[in-house]
């Protein structure tokens, strides 16, 4: 079984992904985040396919502040990084999905992505309120609220959230994340997830 774990920044599809995990200790995580930064980290060609588009690379390595500040100055420019990024993550992603039968999937964009959604037996969309997730940003991330605000708005600009249906359930987490995990327990009970 493949469990898709999806939201916006901020919401809480990692807690609730690693929340899972530790219910389910026979599902492997998959991190697309971390997946991410790994290759960006270490593949050259990816990394010279970013220098070719965005000035943000130098002595061979990403600076990712600069690539965050650039990545959301516009809608295209994110469309143009996922699509450099994208089959590289998307091939490292199916490499994991061919080791095991059981896994869980953390992936922010993963609406974007239809043929890793299709591969998913159950689908799960953290959902959030934009006040609730720029609160939490701002704690964690160290940026003004003024540019966690419009990350928030230009990755909603770039892919509208799922609606309810019979493949992916919607989590609200407005409250704590002691209530979110209570509702992770409920999915986990009513569909026999762990």
């Amino acid at each position: 079984m493949i469990i898709g774990i999806s939201g916006y920044t901020g919401g809480g599809k990692s807690s609730a992904a690693k929340y899972l995990a530790e219910k389910a200790p026979s599902f492997f995580l998959v991190d697309a985040d971390k997946i991410a930064r790994k290759i960006m980290l270490e593949n050259c060609d990816l990394i010279n396919e970013v220098a070719k588009n965005f000035n943000v690379v130098k002595n061979g390595k990403i600076d990712f502040a600069k690539l965050g500040n650039v990545a959301f100055e516009s809608v295209e420019n994110l469309k143009k990084l996922n699509s450099i990024t994208f089959p590289y993550i998307i091939s490292a992603i199916n490499n994991e999905i061919c080791k095991t039968k059981f896994l869980i999937m953390d992936i922010a964009l993963l609406p974007l992505v239809s043929s890793l959604c299709e591969k998913c037996d159950f689908l799960i969309w953290i959902e959030s309120d934009v006040e609730k997730r720029v609160e939490r940003l701002q704690k964690r991330s160290g940026l003004d609220v003024c540019a966690i605000k419009n990350r928030v708005q230009k990755q909603m600009d770039l892919m509208p959230a799922p609606v309810e249906e019979s493949l992916w359930k919607i989590v609200e987490n407005n409250s704590s994340f002691e209530n979110l995990f209570e509702k992770i327990d409920e999915i986990c009970n009513k569909y026999a997830l762990n």
